[in-house]
């Protein structure tokens, strides 16, 4: 082996920038050291064998190694970012195949913004060339956007659980997921793409590439509107879509992607419960998203050996009282007042057994309010006389009627 000269390069103030060592026909052997302008310590070695570069290594740990023909053959990259989290490091060891990357770990850190503020890391492992073991992500400002997956030789096996949308390793649309119903609202002000809030908004597992489990979809979407934590859920059986619930309710079901089951816009229910019966009217509006999910009583009515008695109620599709009426043994018998939508009444009717009387009850009562008048002023009298506060005795049915009879053929007195 022949002798090796060494040879020194400097900056032009003199200090020194790199020692390396060559053969007798000037090719670089061995150890090259570069140093950064007046620095006592290496920045980083590169070896040389035969003027060829086989290995770069960093004062922090990193490396490169390199073939004959100057390919790389594996790299280990360690990156810190204390602003982020501190002691926190990136780590990158990865062999290479015909300058791709071929068995190892790989972690990658995104950054935006002018002051390169890491925004979401990503973390995977890969056996020749295939993806192999767990893939994780997740936002650096917020965990709960984030997605696991794991992989048996390139296959997606075993669980999955994603927040963020959309995801990396299902294509929702072909699931059957109506995309369009997803607001821009749910844009995250400051990312790229839409993101949920909540770990889980796909939940489920991979058996060798075939997925099952559950997309939500607008669970406690965050933005400056609120979607009212509307949230429909995607029931996924053997990557087919086999259900769709809004709320736990169940509005569509499938069967080898055919629709067996929908629920009705309007879908009217009769529940009796302790005496009482209701009527129910359900539907799903898919007008926007989601105008969700309705449940509201139109009717509600006491009962008695299966006929209307008591108080009966109606509702309008908002929720407002629009007639309450009374009835006796399945007819009306009493008053059917009918409300305003501000709650004010808008007409009354008085009925008996079924028979509308209003004009008759209407007459009777204001012949009956002239009765009730002259008693009030009767009492008023004698207490002026006595001093002492009186109340005329109660009358009995047949008194009220010879006095509404007096009154109005004028002989009271």
């Amino acid at each position: 082996m022949s002798e090796l000269q060494e040879k020194r390069d400097y900056y032009p103030d003199r200090s020194l920038k790199s020692v390396y060592f060559v053969d007798e026909q000037g090719r670089k052997q061995g150890n090259l050291r570069k140093y950064k302008e007046n620095s006592s310590e290496p920045e980083y070695i590169e070896t040389y064998v035969d003027n060829k570069r086989t290995k770069i290594a960093y004062a922090n740990g990193e490396y490169e190694t390199f073939d004959e023909n100057g390919n790389i053959l594996h790299k280990k990259r360690v990156e810190s970012f204390s602003f982020f989290e501190t002691g926190k490091k990136i780590i990158t060891d990865m062999s290479y195949k015909d300058e791709k990357e071929w068995t190892g770990t790989k972690e990658k850190v995104k950054l935006s913004g002018s002051m390169l503020w890491p925004v979401s890391h990503e973390k995977f492992e890969l056996l020749e060339g295939k993806m192999h073991g767990e893939y994780k992500y997740y936002s650096v400002d917020n965990e709960k956007y984030s997605e696991t997956a794991h992989f048996d030789n390139g296959i997606l096996h075993g669980s999955y659980n994603c927040g963020r949308f959309p995801p990396k390793f299902l294509n929702l649309e072909k699931l059957g997921v109506n995309l369009s119903k997803i607001p821009q609202l749910c844009k995250k002000q400051g990312h790229h793409g839409m993101y949920f809030s909540g770990w889980g908004v796909i939940n489920g597992y991979f058996d060798k590439g075939i997925f099952n489990g559950e997309v939500r979809v607008g669970a406690n979407c965050e933005s400056r509107r609120s979607v009212d934590s509307k949230e429909i859920t995607y029931k996924i059986i053997d990557n087919q879509l086999a259900e769709i619930k809004y709320k736990g309710n169940t509005i569509r079901k499938y069967d080898q992607g055919n629709e067996i089951y929908r629920l009705t816009k309007n879908e009217e229910i009769n529940q009796p419960l302790n005496g009482q019966c209701f009527k129910k009217k359900r539907w799903f509006e898919e007008i926007n998203y989601p105008r969700g999910w309705k449940d509201t009583i139109l009717e509600e009515w006491e009962q008695k050996d299966g006929k209307k008695h008591g108080s009966a109620k109606k509702y309008n599709e908002k929720g407002w009282l629009e007639v309450e009426a009374q009835y006796k043994n399945g007819l009306k018998h009493g008053y059917e007042t009918k409300y305003n939508s501000d709650g004010t009444i808008a007409s009354q009717k008085y009925y008996e057994n079924g028979v509308n009387c209003t004009m008759v009850h209407k007459a009777l009562k204001k012949v009956w309010n002239k009765v009730a008048s002259k008693r009030i002023e009767k009492e008023k009298a004698i207490e002026a006389k006595t001093g002492v506060k009186t109340r005329l005795p109660k009358m009995s049915k047949g008194a009220k009627i010879a006095a509404m009879v007096k009154e109005s053929i004028g002989l009271s007195k």
